[in-house]
């Protein structure tokens, strides 16, 4: 009985030690100006190093500077996801050409995701939701601020790439026909002989 009460005890007072760790861990995360949480996710252009200068194809390239650019992500009421890519400048030592790398895991002219893009088109375009609506629901739901004016020109264009690709299945192939007529698997020149074209008059009552 007395190593029952013993072990009950202790577990208690391990569950209390496992919250109190907890509830440090927490506040030492980071958080806005609002008190929300934010979570980085980091993407870095080091993982990806160019072997060789993209002017004259010398194999030493150096970095030279680097800079932080953050696009939302999709978070939750009491998280703020941000996507922190490390964009880094490379230099030729050769030439001296100094440039940056494409990288495929981020997007290049968004301040936000492509989860975040697929988001809103599915929204408004599948489900029909109004632009406002899902907007609203980005800031209370994601903790995402975004204009509308950036909602309607990823609308317009995922339009205009849906309709593209509609006419490319709709419109018909356009084949030179050579004069010649398929019968039974047979190619024949087709000839319209004189006596055979008729002629209608049209008689005014």
């Amino acid at each position: 009985m007395l190593l029952s009460s013993g072990y009950a005890a202790n577990t208690r007072l391990s569950i209390r030690n496992f919250k109190a760790i907890f509830v440090v861990c927490r506040s030492m995360a980071p958080v806005d100006d609002y008190g929300i949480e934010l979570e980085y996710k980091r993407v870095t252009d080091m993982d990806m190093a160019p072997r060789a200068c993209i002017a004259c194809g010398f194999g030493g390239v150096i970095r030279r500077s680097y800079k932080f650019i953050d696009r939302q992500d999709l978070g939750t009421p009491f998280v703020k996801r941000i996507l922190r890519h490390e964009r880094v400048l490379w230099e030729c030592k050769k030439c001296g050409k100094q440039f940056t790398i494409s990288n495929p895991r981020v997007p290049f002219d968004s301040g936000y995701t492509d989860d975040v893009k697929k988001y809103v088109s599915m929204r408004v375009l599948e489900k029909g939701d109004s632009m406002h609506r899902v907007a609203s629901d980005l800031l209370s739901l994601h903790n995402i601020t975004i204009k509308m004016q950036t909602i309607h020109a990823w609308i317009n264009e995922c339009r205009a790439r849906d309709g593209d690709e509609k006419r490319k299945q709709v419109e018909p192939a356009i084949i030179e026909h050579s004069g010649a007529l398929s019968l039974d698997a047979t190619f024949k020149t087709v000839h319209v002989k004189k006596n055979d074209r008729m002629t209608t008059k049209v008689v005014r009552s």
